[in-house]
């Protein structure tokens, strides 16, 4: 095959030299050409296409065919007549029939790589809330009498009548009964251990001042010691769990249950809240000790939804901690929506984690890297200038007018396994004013967590519309404005198995995920007299959808909310020769925190070769480590197109975590 691809180029060399067959001859070549490449590709005879199906598998002979093939597609498209000038004075014009068989291709088969080396050893596992003073105490304690804090206490009572422990303060408490300990009992007992315990008590008495006391002590305790104090009570809440709430019946299927219930709730004083009553006494607690960077995290679960908390030190951003329940997991040195990952017997299985602050309100949404996944195989495009893809991925598939089909295996940076079959396809209605595009996924996930196995089957479906108004131009500066709307659903079956006994914990059929998403923008350009110079700019907001307060519910109302305005301006300057200055710079704005980044390009060789450096900083100091933009970075890229071929590597390094990652891809057209 190689020396019939050789000698039909040295025939094309031969012709273009004899001046007095070149039209001719040139026909001749043509022809020979494209049935070569059709004898290669298969592409006359549907019946004989490639199937990529199962353990589909590209021979060293196919892959050079399909490189020659490829590399004589310009030789053959540069030789081709096309339709002349219309000459309206003389008889009928006949296109090439050449030129209208080259028109006439249906689609191109396209084969992409890409590595990222992000990849995430799941979530440390801390265990449960607990009381802190009953370990010490049996570690250093033998043989004084003392068995827990309560027999301490009543010691002291007992020995002390006047005085009433109950009146007092946490930190009178505490140094009351330190003391004591040490001089009754020969007790070390640490300064400030038994405080989280005080608290606790002192609490489940006095609903009403679980405020004050909290603020009370935030000084006298560590972050450790703030989260295993809050996620006990998680714990107690979780054990009066209301179930005729969660089912919608019930006096307090509405509105919110508030804390000083949920306290009253572990006395049997009060009937109890669901997940998201308890996720929001979280924060709110985490934020009376000194703890603001605390939110509730919502997401699709097997059998249903769920809401927890998630809570960031102040003294080291780097460390997270999420607490189901009572159940408490950490994050240290991880950045982006990877933070939200949800490592428990409660898995993440769906497209998007909504995020509320502790007041119960929306603050942001960030996608999963499934539903990443998913909308990039079904043609969707990522519109967050910092949102990062932590995922590997491999696909092979064919391209038409418009329309595409494509097998892909991924991995996502947690190690579940993605395999599955996306077509999509766009159209654009009246010169640009409406376009809209969408596509269907199938794929099965499957992985190993730390707790459990997930295996999950999807059909996944995205369809988003984006009107355009005409461009309003005056001189060389033009502006229009610009609304998308996108829709998002899977259907899912999910199963889950507890690694430690084998057994299943959910098994569950045709679950329904969705998401939605809206912006509005503002968009302009500028070009210089001589084309050399462009600028344009754009002001996005991004709207979506959600509860207006996580703890009411569905009961509470709908809303649009805002999720963020990204401001960026783009800057392109042709030099002299054959090089090209690119550069776009801007703002992505959130209530939570803002970030600003910086992105600049040297485009050489007709535009094959490529080589970029970024820079992105948050503008806020302490910004949730969930967010993109929320650690500062740098980083370079290389890109090069050579014929059918493009390569680029890109390396990135995290200044605030001391991380490096790299991601590399290939792809190929023919």
């Amino acid at each position: 095959m190689k020396r019939y691809l050789l000698l039909l180029l040295m025939c094309s060399s031969i012709v273009l030299a004899d001046d007095g067959n070149t039209n001719s001859d040139l026909k001749k070549v043509r022809d020979l050409a494209e049935d070569m490449r059709d004898i290669v590709t298969h592409e006359s005879a549907p019946d004989m296409h490639p199937n990529p199906q199962g353990n589909f598998k590209l021979t060293t002979e196919q892959t050079d065919r399909m490189s020659s093939v490829s590399a004589l597609d310009e030789e053959i498209v540069s030789l081709v007549v096309t339709v002349p000038d219309c000459d309206e004075t003389g008889g009928d014009v006949t296109e090439d029939p050449m030129a209208e068989r080259l028109k006439k291709r249906k689609f191109k088969i396209f084969f992409e790589v890409r590595y990222n080396s992000n990849q995430y050893d799941g979530s440390a596992q801390y265990g449960y809330g607990s009381n802190a003073f009953g370990p010490w105490l049996s570690a250093n304690g033998a043989g004084s009498g003392i068995y827990n804090l309560n027999t301490l206490r009543s010691r002291f009572s007992s020995q002390n009548p006047g005085v009433d422990l109950s009146k007092l303060s946490v930190s009178e408490q505490e140094k009351l009964l330190r003391q004591f300990g040490k001089d009754k009992y020969g007790l070390q007992i640490p300064e400030n251990l038994m405080v989280p315990d005080l608290a606790y008590d002192h609490i489940r008495n006095n609903p009403n001042d679980w405020a004050s006391t909290l603020r009370g002590v935030k000084n006298q305790m560590s972050f450790d010691q703030k989260a295993k104090l809050v996620a006990r009570f998680g714990g107690a809440f979780g054990d009066n769990y209301n179930y005729d709430r969660a089912d919608g019946t019930g006096d307090y299927k509405d509105g919110i249950v508030t804390i000083e219930e949920l306290i009253d709730s572990t006395k049997g004083k009060h009937p109890g809240g669901v997940c998201r009553d308890v996720a929001l006494a979280q924060a709110q607690m985490m934020k009376e000790l000194g703890v603001p960077n605390s939110y509730i995290v919502a997401y699709k679960t097997p059998g249903g939804f769920h809401a927890n908390l998630i809570t960031q030190d102040p003294d080291d951003p780097n460390r997270v901690i999420k607490m189901n329940y009572g159940y408490m997991t950490g994050e240290e040195n991880v950045t982006g929506n990877t933070v939200l990952r949800q490592d428990t017997t409660m898995p993440d299985m769906g497209l998007r984690y909504r995020i509320y602050n502790s007041e119960g309100k929306p603050v942001a949404k960030l996608p999963t890297e499934l539903g990443q996944m998913y909308s990039e195989m079904t043609g969707g495009m990522e519109m967050d200038p910092l949102m990062s893809r932590n995922y590997s991925l491999s696909q092979v598939g064919v391209q038409g007018q418009n329309w595409r089909g494509r097998l892909f295996v991924g991995q996502t940076s947690t190690g579940e396994r993605v395999v599955g079959a996306a077509t999509d396809f766009r159209y654009t209605f009246g010169n640009d004013t409406l376009n809209v595009d969408g596509g269907i996924a199938v794929s099965t996930m499957q992985g190993q967590r730390s707790l459990v196995e997930i295996d999950q089957q999807n059909l996944f479906g995205r369809v988003k519309a984006e009107l355009n108004s005409p461009y309003l131009n005056v001189g060389n500066f033009g502006i229009r404005a610009q609304g998308t709307g996108e829709g998002k659903l899977m259907l899912s079956n999910n199963t889950v198995v507890r690694n430690s006994t084998g057994a299943t914990l959910y098994d569950e059929k045709a679950e329904l995920s969705f998401d939605t998403d809206y912006t509005a923008a503002v968009q302009s350009h500028w070009n210089s007299s001589d084309e050399k110079t462009k600028v344009n700019a754009e002001v996005r907001a991004f709207f979506y959808d959600d509860h207006k307060n996580v703890a009411a519910g569905t009961s509470g109302g709908h809303g649009l909310h805002l999720d963020k305005t990204v401001v960026k301006v783009g800057f392109q300057h042709q030099l002299d020769g054959d090089y090209a200055l690119l550069a776009d710079s801007g703002v992505v704005l959130r209530d939570i925190g803002d970030s600003a980044f910086f992105r600049a390009g040297l485009v050489t060789n007709q535009g094959r070769t490529r080589a970029t450096a970024s820079y992105e900083k948050p503008l806020d100091k302490d910004m949730p480590r969930f967010l993109p933009g929320s650690t500062e970075k740098v980083g370079v890229g290389v890109a090069h197109q050579a014929g059918p071929f493009d390569f680029s590597l890109t390396y990135q390094r995290d200044l605030d975590i001391n991380q490096d990652q790299f991601m590399l891809g290939a792809k190929i057209k023919f």
